[in-house]
């Protein structure tokens, strides 16, 4: 069975208090720098740039120029993961 003490905090996330969709949660985003060693990062997504944002995933799969979503309604936002284009 799954640890709910992990799956009530991500529903309470993609959750929206002001009744909006989770979808709107969602934002494209781009890395502009990554550390490969401590995670340390920025991020910029529709001209707000954040610095060290949290992130799901291992610290090689990311880097400088990646594509991503971020989940937005938290404080700070959460990098969900890299978005891939095929041909991969």
């Amino acid at each position: 069975a799954p640890d709910m003490a992990y799956i009530d905090p991500l529903a309470a996330l993609l959750s929206s208090s002001d009744g909006g969709s989770a979808e709107s949660l969602l934002v494209r985003a781009t890395i502009t720098s990554w550390n490969t060693v401590t995670g340390a990062n920025t991020v910029s997504a529709n001209g707000v740039v954040y610095t060290d944002l949290p992130f799901l995933g291992s610290l090689s799969d990311l880097g400088a120029g990646t594509a991503l979503l971020i989940l937005s309604s938290g404080a700070p936002p959460v990098i969900l993961g890299l978005i891939r284009f095929p041909p991969i």
